[in-house]
């Protein structure tokens, strides 16, 4: 279940995007992964951790990554995390 959590969004930027076709719920997605993308940059969550929380495989979320230009730069913690959640899923 989603957790309630509003952005405020300048109303300027709200109308010029709603003129491109630019729906409240893409909004959301946007906002969702910027959140996620941001915690991954800053070391608070692996990319292991982000693929989880997207429900996205290891080729899958390594092309999300790369198609939104975020850079590979793997860690031995997150090698571990990944072999954690491999095991998980294999048993």
């Amino acid at each position: 279940m989603a957790a309630p959590f509003q952005v405020p969004i300048p109303e300027e930027i709200r109308l010029v995007l709603l003129e491109q076709g630019v729906d409240d719920s893409r909004l959301a997605k946007w906002t969702l992964e910027a959140m996620l993308i941001e915690a991954l940059r800053e070391g608070i969550i692996s990319r292991g951790k982000l693929g989880e929380l997207l429900n996205l495989g290891f080729q899958e979320r390594e092309e999300w990554l790369a198609s939104r230009g975020v850079e590979y730069a793997y860690d031995g913690d997150e090698l571990q995390e990944d072999l954690a959640i491999l095991a998980r899923h294999t048993k």
